[in-house]
């Protein structure tokens, strides 16, 4: 199934204010753009150092540009498309989750270069 992504402008924002990210996350959304997903099987096929997360939670973490940047993903398979959520960068892990337990949307909080503890 085509993928749908949603929230892309994320990522768009994400690479207007870090240049260095342009070119890795280019190509990560080159490959979205063409894949086939019909189950959580197939984003590994289509990124082989994707780690899915515990059964049932529905959640990949993307590596991307060699693992400088990390991205935790939400996943959904419908009848036509697969969805994927755009989710936050390696550095705000923990606050994810806590956050994301008040009710607070994943996407609001900016993503971070792997290393770099500068918002």
């Amino acid at each position: 199934m085509q993928v749908h992504l949603i929230k892309k402008q994320t990522i768009e924002d994400y690479v207007k204010e870090n240049a260095s990210a342009r070119l890795p996350f280019g190509d990560w959304l080159s490959k979205v753009k063409f894949a086939d997903w019909n189950t959580a099987a197939d984003i590994k096929k289509t990124f082989g150092a994707a780690d899915l997360l515990a059964k049932g939670s529905e959640r990949v973490v993307f590596d991307i540009g060699g693992n400088n940047y990390r991205m935790i993903s939400k996943y959904a398979f419908g009848e036509k498309q697969a969805h994927l959520f755009v989710g936050l960068a390696h550095m705000q892990l923990t606050t994810n989750f806590v956050k994301s337990r008040n009710n607070i949307p994943l996407t609001t909080i900016k993503m971070q270069r792997y290393g770099n503890t500068k918002v």
